[in-house]
């Protein structure tokens, strides 16, 4: 199984059709998303166009907080993507993801750093 490195930069996948369009697309989903506050357990994403964007981070021990539009439609992407997590709603669109150290997220995070 694929070890993520710790203490990296978290990473932003947008999901599209074929890897060449992600990796093309990597600098309009960051224009579009801002950090909000960092702390130590955890760091608050907001994006302006929540709708295809998912936020991972390499660093597998933090909490990863987002806001998202549909809860049902995230945790089906992330299903998709191979990543055994833990979703909470908070709000309307605010949505609480724990991302877990034994989960095999290898495929579609690794080739895209």
């Amino acid at each position: 199984m694929h070890k993520l490195p710790a203490g990296k930069r978290p990473i932003i996948v947008k999901r599209v059709e074929g890897k060449g369009k992600a990796r093309r697309q990597h600098k309009e989903v960051h224009r579009n998303v801002k950090i909000e506050r960092r702390l130590r357990s955890r760091t608050i994403f907001r994006c302006r166009r929540q709708r295809e964007t998912l936020f991972f981070f390499l660093s597998i021990r933090t909490p990863l907080c987002i806001y998202f539009h549909s809860v049902a439609k995230l945790r089906v992407q992330l299903q998709c993507l191979r990543v055994k997590m833990e979703c909470e709603q908070k709000s309307k669109r605010f949505v609480q993801i724990l991302v877990w150290e034994n989960c095999s997220a290898s495929q579609g995070i690794s080739d895209r750093r």
